[in-house]
């Protein structure tokens, strides 16, 4: 069965350029403070378990390596973690509004159409996963059993990074492909 590009269309696709510009603009500036919060709190995150600081962590497929990466950090380490993890829930609110409003708004956007739609799901994709990690990663960090929280956090993570760099490369080709000339 074929869907229909009415079907397929991002719930943002409705609104006007100007709520769709005030959109990216807004969420792309929580994204950037929020995650320049995260940086600067995650700095102390990178150990020899660790290389990938919170995202060694969130791509922990073993139960094994999950451990060594919470031995590495140490209980100030696990709490600076769980202190992450809560920010993160707002970070994830913001860069999932931004990449899909992005995804939308770029001059590329009125030339594929499909493709922008694509980038703004994909993105809204990223941002769900990224809230199931998440709780995860908060049971995992509170100390409950690895397995099988480890490979959902994982199986999460993974497709959420996916999925953000393509809404990434999306929004930076979007930027630069010209609208059609009316």
């Amino acid at each position: 069965m074929i869907l229909s590009c009415r079907m397929t269309r991002h719930p943002f696709a409705s609104f006007k350029p100007k709520t769709l510009r005030q959109a990216a603009f807004f969420s792309t500036g929580a994204s950037l403070a929020l995650g320049a919060v995260l940086l600067r709190m995650g700095a102390g995150l990178t150990t020899a378990a660790a290389p990938h600081g919170l995202a060694s962590f969130e791509l922990a497929w073993r139960p094994a390596a999950l451990a060594a990466v919470l031995a590495s950090w140490g209980d100030a380490g696990v709490v600076t973690a769980r202190a992450m993890t809560f920010i993160d829930y707002g970070f994830l609110a913001a860069y999932g509004l931004s990449l899909a409003s992005l995804s939308l708004y770029v001059p590329g956007a009125s030339r594929f159409p499909r493709l922008a739609s694509a980038s703004a799901w994909a993105a809204t994709l990223a941002a769900a996963l990224d809230a199931v990690e998440n709780a995860a990663g908060l049971l995992l960090l509170g100390g409950r059993p690895a397995s099988p929280l480890c490979l959902v956090q994982a199986a999460c993570a993974a497709p959420k990074f996916a999925l953000a760099g393509l809404c990434l490369a999306w929004v930076a080709a979007g930027a630069f492909i010209r609208a059609p000339r009316d």
